[in-house]
């Protein structure tokens, strides 16, 4: 009895072993293609399906290219994963997603992705050059429209002043206007006299 017991937990136990070692197995992702975008550590491939993968880069993670006709390696650092750079990762995780265990390229596909990048810089360049531009020209124009906005309000100001001294100044003229208009009526007849005018004829 104490044997069959045996045998059975050892079947089980192999039963377990395996379906841990397939499922470790099927985790496993290989695959081949071309990096369109690196940001830090995270790859962006574009596979030779033409299916976008997230490839992300660890400190474990070798990166290692051929070395004369046989099946030798140099790694290298991963300084070398550039946009436009061809080859093929193993490691981890699914079909959207994959931690890298060994990165391996060609130095002709890395040669080429350098060519790519020295077309791509000076583009990159003179876009950075035209964004400075623009951001001097809209800081001088911003300022420029401000200036005006200040002196405009200043005008302005000097404007309503100058109406406001006109306005007072023609309300102390009407009123001296209208106190010499009712001070002529307070005049007093305090005597009639007549008066003779010598009148000659010529003939």
């Amino acid at each position: 009895m104490t044997g069959r017991r045996i045998g059975v937990s050892v079947s089980l136990l192999a039963v377990c072993l395996l379906s841990l070692g397939s499922a470790l197995a099927a985790d496993k992702i290989k695959g081949k293609g071309v990096i369109t975008l690196r940001s830090g550590d995270t790859l962006t491939v574009e596979t030779d399906e033409d299916a976008t993968i997230t490839v992300t880069v660890t400190a474990d993670t070798k990166v290692q290219h051929p070395v004369g006709l046989g099946a030798r390696k140099k790694q290298v650092g991963q300084e070398v994963l550039i946009p436009g750079l061809k080859l093929k990762f193993e490691g981890t995780g699914d079909q959207n997603q994959v931690t890298a265990e060994t990165i391996t390229f060609d130095r002709d596909d890395l040669s080429l992705a350098k060519v790519i990048q020295a077309g791509l810089n000076p583009t990159a360049q003179q876009q950075a050059q035209n964004m400075q531009t623009y951001q001097a020209n809209k800081t001088a124009t911003d300022a420029e429209i401000a200036a005006n906005q200040a002196a405009n309000q200043a005008a302005i100001a000097a404007a309503k002043q100058d109406i406001a001294a006109n306005q007072a100044s023609i309300d102390e003229v009407a009123k001296s206007t209208q106190k010499r208009f009712s001070e002529l009526g307070d005049f007093v007849v305090k005597g009639e006299h007549t008066v003779y005018f010598a009148t000659h004829l010529y003939h």
